[in-house]
């Protein structure tokens, strides 16, 4: 993901297993394949309100676990869906990590719902430059970037995205967004992702979009990152 870690001007550039950063599994985007014509900022507006219902999910199945550890709770059927979620994603069910990752994604959620002061579409030379050459308008799929707390930048590669990927991406850039300190240790799945421990998810940007994913009904495990920009 690139992120502006060092106060620069651009947007630094992490080449770990990323979003954006995925090796040779990413497609190569052909550019007589975009669809020049949609805005990248509007196909983001677009994505918002699936986003918006996600993280809203993900809010209730945290809130509910939380309350369910108050004495002498009863027991709710949203915190015995809610735990396998929270644990499989931010391995953790203390009631302290649950209010931190409550507290991110209340954060989130009220940025995106300020987007209109955040969201911004970027022409293919901002891109290349932000991103210090890595996005091409033919190279791989690269669908948005962050400046820390300043604004969330939507390439050309942006619209051609499925539209479940599209809000995995807003998700995954608002991350970004709220904290530098957010990056990609741990990847999005496989044994890194899976062993992880809280220390590590929690500045997993991909936790953030996996568990919300997951928090909605049918509480189906879905990756809907960049290695599936068609779904």
């Amino acid at each position: 993901m690139f992120e502006d870690s060092q106060n620069t001007g651009q947007a630094a550039f992490d080449n770990s297993d990323g979003l954006l950063s995925v090796p040779s599994e990413i497609p190569v985007a052909d550019t007589d394949d975009l669809n020049t014509s949609i805005d990248p900022k509007a196909a983001a507006d677009e994505a918002k309100p699936l986003a918006l219902k996600w993280i809203d999910n993900a809010i209730l199945v945290l809130n509910s676990c939380i309350r369910s550890l108050a004495p002498d709770a009863a027991t709710n059927i949203q915190a015995k869906v809610g735990f396998p979620i929270v644990r499989r994603h931010f391995h953790t069910d203390t009631k302290a990590n649950l209010r931190i990752i409550e507290s991110n994604y209340q954060t989130m959620r009220r940025y995106l719902c300020n987007s209109v002061h955040i969201f911004r579409s970027v022409n293919d030379e901002t891109a290349s430059r932000d991103t210090l050459g890595y996005f091409q308008p033919g190279g791989p799929l690269v669908g948005g970037y962050v400046f820390t707390m300043r604004s969330i930048s939507f390439t050309s590669h942006y619209p051609m995205l499925g539209p479940n990927c599209k809000a995995s991406v807003i998700i995954h850039e608002l991350a970004h967004y709220i904290d530098q300190r957010m990056g990609h240790a741990g990847g999005e799945s496989g044994p890194a992702y899976d062993l992880s421990n809280f220390e590590t998810a929690i500045n997993n940007v991909h936790c953030y979009q996996n568990f919300a994913i997951h928090a909605t009904p049918p509480f189906m495990d879905e990756r809907y990152g960049m290695n599936r920009p068609n779904v």
